[in-house]
């Protein structure tokens, strides 16, 4: 079934908002705080409007994936500025702090902090955060907050994190156009930190698009091969120099339609939605630690990887190398 219309908010500065807030929710009482500082970088917003009413127009399907990629590209510069800035959170930095996204950020808190991410040009976001160390022993609270052009607070939840529940992962829906700000406080405490890594990670594009991409392009197929590209389609090199026993030299994947699909053998690709490949059975020094699936923002599918199997419900591809001896014949990438 297709949706009817959608729209999709993205600002043109890491850290910018319109029009007045409500004082009463934490995290637009921060914005009010910190409001000339929001303004003084511009409220660019750009909107973005999706109809697939009939679900069989080529040309308002087109329309609809052109005026997203535009949106989608700026908010990918957005984060990838974010994602640039260096420094984290201490006591001799002011100012809310740009979330970046799929990368960790550090901080060592000592009273709060406010971290601002880009508008969310998906369904879903992301966040995490995780304490690392440190010598303070009260409780950090949290609040997570998705905000609109206005400055007021659609969604928001609360957590919290200490030495004995040192994490929070938590995946937000229908969050599309909004603006993800997390605050982080504890008692003041001058000489005892909670040493901590945050981030966000928006996830596919608003499902219109990709009903969009469907109508246009029809839907996308994988396939693995250990021996070479696949003829008649898209393929991406799987390569991990520090692992040539494991002849991954030649191996592929492919897919029915050009989706934009790139690999790395050294982190997350900044601006992409990225999927580790990981065999934990690998020893540490053929590298597949740090290996990465990136595809486009906006691009048709949602990768997931596992080590264990096919995942239930989902279109799953063997990565099976067999000349690799480390377990690799029951990993699958699943969109």
């Amino acid at each position: 079934m297709f949706r009817t219309a959608i729209t999709v908010t993205v600002t043109a500065s890491i850290l910018t908002l319109a029009g007045a807030a409500q004082a009463s929710n934490p995290c637009t009482s921060e914005y009010m705080k910190f409001r000339e500082f929001f303004d003084k970088n511009g409220a660019k917003i750009a909107k973005f409007g999706c109809n697939l009413a009939n679900g069989k127009d080529p040309a308002a399907a087109q329309k609809c994936l052109d005026e997203f990629t535009k949106i989608t590209q700026k908010a990918s510069d957005l984060i990838v500025k974010a994602n640039q800035a260096t420094g984290g959170d201490s006591n001799l930095t002011i100012g809310p702090r740009p979330l970046g996204e799929a990368v960790w950020k550090t901080g060592a808190l000592q009273g709060q902090r406010t971290w601002v991410g880009v508008n969310v040009a998906s369904d879903t976001y992301r966040v995490q955060m995780e304490r690392t160390g440190g010598k303070a022993k009260s409780t950090v609270s949290g609040t997570v907050c998705f905000l609109d052009e206005k400055g007021d607070a659609v969604k928001t939840d609360k957590f919290t994190v200490n030495p004995s529940s040192p994490s929070f992962d938590r995946t937000f829906t229908d969050v599309a156009g909004l603006l993800p700000v997390v605050l982080l406080s504890m008692p003041l405490d001058l000489f005892n930190a909670h040493q901590y890594k945050i981030s966000g990670t928006r996830g596919a594009p608003p499902q219109v698009v990709i009903d969009a991409q469907q109508i246009v392009g029809g839907p996308v197929t994988l396939k693995f091969n250990n021996a070479g590209p696949l003829a008649g389609m898209a393929c991406t090199r799987l390569v991990e120099d520090a692992d040539p026993a494991g002849t991954w030299g030649d191996n592929y994947l492919c897919a029915s339609r050009d989706i934009g699909l790139r690999w790395s053998s050294a982190g997350p690709l900044a601006g992409m939605r990225c999927t580790q490949v990981n065999e934990p059975a690998e020893p540490a020094a053929t590298g597949w630690g740090d290996n990465y699936l990136c595809v486009p923002v906006d691009a048709p599918v949602t990768l997931q990887w596992s080590y264990a199997g096919p995942i239930g419900g989902k279109t799953c591809v063997s990565f099976n190398e067999p000349s690799d001896p480390h377990t690799w014949g029951d990993n699958f990438a699943c969109y």
